[in-house]
This record gives structure tokens, C-alpha cells and sequence, in this order.
């Protein structure tokens, strides 16, 4: 379980988190939503340690500042873009994402099989398109096998296929491991997740079930305009 008590994050005068309380569960997929600059992907770097916060980040009831650098990878990880022209090949960057440096032989072809990996994972990194490379960064992040992921704008760069491929992953990790996943494709993150956080200036407003958010306003607050809703036997469709 991960739990954020009092947490706060400022650039100079620019108030980016405001003593923010949230807990997760173990298991399940959480969306996060919210206009830019409301503080999703700052709240997702502070639970990986990954900059200077305020306040009280417990996972397992530890101190995230207590715990090493290779214990924490084990626990959460973060998936944002892949910025560098690392010198290695696809395959070679999901198989060293590993922590300990074991070797999980079937999760391994599960996910070169979902992200269809197979006919590129020979090509360097930098010889790849930009969702050829978030396919890879995104299989890396799932063959890591931290307990919870946090996948930062998932969908980016990748086309209907892929994110359809996306989707069927987190369903798949989230059975036994809690997915966290911050993006602007409302749709996708309404199909998938159990629950949203919703967030604005850098306070959270909304924190429920998916219906809840679609049926009481809630998601025209966070985002400052009015969302129409279509529903089929498919669902719900929101423009």
C-alpha cells in the first residue's frame, strides 16, 4: 500500500502540490486526471523519490526516504518518455529492466507478444519511431515487475492497435499489481481504471469510482468545460 500524507511541491513561488493526502491499494488500476500543470505527474514522481517533496510518502508502511534506491525499484516504478538515443537495442532494454537481474522467461515472451516487440527488438533504440519506442518503454516498465507502475501519458505516440494492446496489458499486471496510470485520453483511462483521482491546483477534488465522476459533474469541474456522454452496448463514450 502506498499512502502520501501532507505532500506539497513548490517551483519558486508556484504552488505544484498542496498538502495532498492519497492512499492506494496493493492491486487495481488508478487513473489520474487533470488539466496541465495540476500536479499529476509531479504527485507520480514523488512516490518514486524522484524529486524533493514535503509531507510523508509511506509504502508498506516505510518511509520512502528510508528505503535504497534497489528496494524502492522493487516497490514502484515510474514509465514518462523515452528522451535518450540509448546505445543498446530494443530487446536489450526490456531484458536489463529487471532489478536483480533475473530472468523471467514467460513474462518475457507474454510481453514481447502484447507489445509486439518480436520483429523490432533487434533494432537500436534510436533507429525507432516515437511509438516504436514507447512500446519499448512501456514493456520495459512491465518486465521491471515492481509491485506498483506508474505510467505516466501511456497512450502518447501510440496508434489504435497499440493502445488497445496497452490496455490489455494493465488489465493483466493489475490482478497482482496495483497500475497507476495519469492521462488526458479520458476514454482510455474511464475503460480501464476501478477508480480516478482527479486533481486541480494541485489539490485532489475528486477521489472515487468511475461511474461517480462521469454521473455527478465531477470530470467538467476538473477540466473546466462541459463533457457530452454517448452510451452503446460497448459503454460509455465521452467528447
Amino acid at each position: 500500500m502506498i499512502v502520501a500524507k501532507d505532500l506539497s511541491f513548490s517551483v519558486l513561488d508556484k504552488v505544484i502540490l498542496h498538502e495532498t493526502g492519497i492512499s492506494f491499494g496493493d492491486t487495481g488500476v488508478v487513473g489520474i486526471i487533470g488539466q496541465n500543470g495540476a500536479g499529476k505527474s509531479t504527485l507520480a514522481k514523488a512516490m518514486c523519490n524522484l524529486l524533493d517533496f514535503s509531507g510523508e510518502i509511506l509504502i508498506n508502511d516505510k518511509s520512502l526516504r528510508d528505503i535504497s534506491g534497489f528496494e524502492r525499484a522493487s516497490l514502484v516504478s515510474y514509465c514518462g518518455e523515452m528522451t535518450s538515443d540509448i546505445d543498446l537495442s530494443a530487446g536489450e532494454v526490456i531484458e536489463y529492466a529487471r532489478v536483480d537481474g533475473s530472468e523471467n522467461s514467460d513474462l518475457l515472451s507474454k510481453i514481447y507478444e502484447i507489445f509486439d516487440i518480436e520483429k523490432i527488438k533487434k533494432q537500436k533504440i534510436s533507429t525507432l519511431s516515437g511509438g516504436e519506442r514507447q512500446r519499448i518503454n512501456l514493456a520495459a516498465s512491465f518486465y521491471q515487475e515492481s509491485a506498483a507502475i506508474i505510467l505516466d501519458e501511456p497512450t502518447n505516440f501510440l496508434d489504435p492497435l497499440h493502445i488497445d494492446m496497452l490496455e490489455k496489458a494493465i488489465v493483466l499486471f493489475s490482478k497482482n499489481h496495483l497500475v497507476i496510470v495519469i492521462s488526458h485520453n479520458i476514454n482510455f483511462i474511464s475503460n480501464i481504471a476501478g477508480s480516478i483521482i482527479g486533481l486541480k491546483n494541485g489539490e485532489v477534488i475528486f477521489n472515487d469510482e468511475v461511474s461517480k465522476l462521469l454521473s455527478e459533474g465531477y470530470l467538467d469541474k476538473i477540466f473546466e468545460r462541459e463533457f457530452k456522454y454517448f452510451c452503446n452496448e460497448d459503454g460509455v463514450f465521452i467528447k
